[in-house]
């Protein structure tokens, strides 16, 4: 374990102490969206030294505004493509902070127990209502093996603060979002970084009605057996847009 990660826990505490001394609780804390640019490069995620690093992903902790389906005790992994575990991972190469976050299943056998589900969640902070943003990201392939894998995209707006990953209805599916396999084949690393294991996606979404003070879901759900290829997002965008602009894919 490096010295920066054996003081992630020591500024966590830090920072519970703070807040609770200020009346705030951390995870109720929101990402606003003021019309301006949101960008995530992930960086922030544990790093590997070498070999597979387990860590505990924290919903709107360890990434604000970021949650996941399973939060059980070191529920993560970070990786430079090989598996150990984990459900979801903080790919990158090793000893390196340009990180990209995956849903992945690392175990040997058997698979997700139920659909694991990854979103961000942002609150409307503009003061108008917002009809359209354009989303962007950088797919990522770490990790090759003999069965593709897929997440699959919906977003959401809704009034309704706190936690509405699992929301069971009002999310609206687009398969311009979705994030599937480069590759299958052997089960190996691969350096998610390179030109051939990388794509660019960007979607425009409309007729949002995302109203100031509501919030919009970000949300992609994978279900997945063991020996799926590893997959993670980087380099993620949020902008506001008018009418008229389309999705691509490169």
């Amino acid at each position: 374990m490096t010295a920066e990660h054996s003081f992630l826990p020591f500024a966590r505490l830090v920072f519970a102490v703070a807040a609770a001394s200020l009346g705030v609780c951390p995870v109720s804390a929101q990402v606003p969206f003021t019309g301006a640019a949101h960008e995530q490069d992930f960086d922030t995620l544990p790093l590997s030294p070498g070999g597979v690093v387990p860590f505990t992903f924290e919903n709107n902790v360890t990434l604000l505004g970021w949650y996941f389906s399973d939060m059980r005790p070191n529920n993560a992994r970070a990786s430079s493509g090989p598996r150990s575990g984990g459900l979801i991972y903080s790919w990158g190469t090793n000893k390196t902070s340009d990180r990209a976050l995956g849903i992945f299943f690392g175990a040997g056998t058997g698979g997700f127990a139920d659909v694991a589900m990854l979103g961000l969640q942002l609150r409307n902070d503009s003061g108008a209502t917002i009809s359209g943003i354009r989303l962007s990201f950088d797919v990522e392939q770490w990790r090759s093996h003999e069965r593709p894998a897929a997440w699959e995209f919906s977003y959401l707006v809704t009034a309704a603060g706190g936690d509405q990953l699992r929301a069971p209805g009002g999310y609206v599916s687009d398969l311009r979002g979705d994030v599937t396999s480069l590759h299958t084949g052997a089960g190996t690393g691969l350096n998610g970084n390179h030109a051939d294991n990388r794509r660019s996606q960007v979607l425009v979404l409309e007729k949002l009605d995302w109203k100031p003070g509501a919030y919009l879901w970000l949300r992609w759900v994978s279900e997945q057996a063991s020996g799926a290829s590893g997959l993670g997002i980087d380099n993620l965008r949020v902008e506001r847009v008018g009418s008229g602009d389309r999705s691509t894919a490169n």
